[in-house]
């Protein structure tokens, strides 16, 4: 059994305060489970990832418990994982397309890494915490020196 202690509604903080996670607690409002579900399904899917995650209904119809596969336990792919998962939320999306542009900043100011990490270069080797303190604004060939 999992208590939430306090809600986060900055991505944000939330990841400076739980930098790594095995399970996550998602607000989608307005976003039905199902979709939810096909959207990481879709995520999943492209980085060939085999054990996928599994998600949990709580009392509250808008929230969901996410235990994340093991892809998802390193830092940077959790610190990525959260952006996309607000932004498929805040979208009503059921799919993700790394090549394409979106209405949200933190994934266009990261877009080329994006792209490296979701190309099969997922493992991270710098230092920092979070994926837009790390990729924001670099080119492919620099997101590449820490992706591989």
């Amino acid at each position: 059994m999992y208590a939430v202690w306090t809600w986060y509604s900055c991505r944000d903080v939330f990841h400076a305060d739980f930098p790594e996670s095995n399970h996550l607690f998602v607000y989608h409002r307005g976003h039905n489970l199902t979709k939810l579900k096909k959207y990481l399904n879709n995520i999943e899917n492209m980085l060939e990832i085999d054990d996928k995650s599994t998600f949990y209904k709580t009392v509250r119809k808008s929230a969901s418990l996410i235990i994340l596969s093991e892809f998802w336990h390193d830092h940077m792919a959790f610190s990525l994982l959260t952006i996309l998962l607000r932004y498929g939320i805040d979208q009503k999306r059921i799919s993700f397309d790394p090549n394409k542009k979106t209405n949200c900043g933190f994934i266009n100011d990261t877009q080329e890494a994006i792209k490296v990490f979701f190309g099969g270069k997922s493992h991270y080797s710098g230092d920092k915490m979070g994926w837009h303190e790390q990729f924001a604004g670099l080119s492919k060939s620099e997101a590449e020196k820490y992706l591989d």
